[in-house]
């Protein structure tokens, strides 16, 4: 079965899964000049790589933020969600805490969410390097939730065949 994860966002990824080999592609969001989400190429890409499921982290704004920043995270999510409707996929909305109960199982109560992700990858992506952005060498929390969340999907949608992943780079 092939999941497609989508962690939302500016920098957000989606990467799909094929849980029947050892590949995961992965792709990023992009974004127009005015900050839309370019539904077409997005569209085009999902198509392509044969996803079976879409999962979509169904996140909200956070206090601190702007009223401009809520209202444009809001606006990219509401793009995303659209184009994942029409794209006639079965798709699920999953929130944090639903994905990270399950892959965060075994880990270190102690840890902080991001820490706790962390180890997780490591252990479901043994033979990848952890994603760091390609300038500041940070980890890029982006595509480590997004590949997070479609090894949720395997585990929760495709669990007779679950696997650890290696990586195809697609449009990154």
């Amino acid at each position: 079965m092939m999941v497609a994860a989508i962690d939302p966002g500016k920098k957000g990824y989606v990467v799909v899964l094929d849980s029947k080999s050892d590949q995961a592609h992965k792709f990023k969001l992009e974004f127009d000049a005015q900050g839309g989400l370019d539904g077409h190429l997005l569209q085009k890409q999902i198509t392509e790589s044969k996803a079976e499921l879409i999962l979509l982290e169904k996140v909200m704004g956070r206090s601190g933020w702007s009223a401009t920043n809520n209202f444009n995270f809001g606006s990219a999510w509401g793009q995303l969600y659209q184009i994942i409707r029409l794209s006639n996929l079965p798709h699920r909305l999953v929130v944090p805490q639903q994905w990270q109960k399950i892959i965060h199982q075994g880990i270190d109560g102690k840890l902080e969410a991001k820490e706790k992700s962390l180890v997780a990858y490591t252990q479901f992506f043994p033979h990848n390097p952890i994603p760091r952005g390609p300038r500041s060498g940070k980890i890029d929390d982006n595509l480590l939730d997004a590949m997070l969340i479609a090894t949720y999907g395997v585990m929760e949608y495709a669990k007779d065949s679950f696997r650890s992943w290696g990586f195809v780079e697609v449009g990154v």
